[in-house]
């Protein structure tokens, strides 16, 4: 198994688990790995400065979301989402 069949077969454990919410953090959706995590325990300042670059592809992540939601019946579109996954 590759290291993102792994990542992917967990994001899809945690939305089909009977949880109320699931909380998946960006740099997993992203693929990002270690280096991108937010917190580092026993590290002292440098945590939680995580930020996506300007110009990663949101329209593409936000339609791979909704879908992976949409298959564990987590999605709810809101007013003004469908502009963003029109695009």
């Amino acid at each position: 198994m590759k290291p993102d069949d792994a990542r992917i077969a967990l994001i899809r454990a945690a939305l089909g688990s009977v949880a109320d919410r699931v909380i998946i953090p960006m740099y997993d959706w992203l693929g990002l790995g270690a280096q991108a995590h937010l917190n580092t325990p026993g590290k002292l300042g440098g945590n939680w400065t995580w930020r996506a670059a300007d110009g990663f592809a949101k329209t593409t992540l936000a339609k791979r979301v909704l879908e992976e939601c949409e298959v564990y019946c987590r999605a709810e579109l809101r007013s003004g989402s469908e502009t963003l996954l029109a695009t």
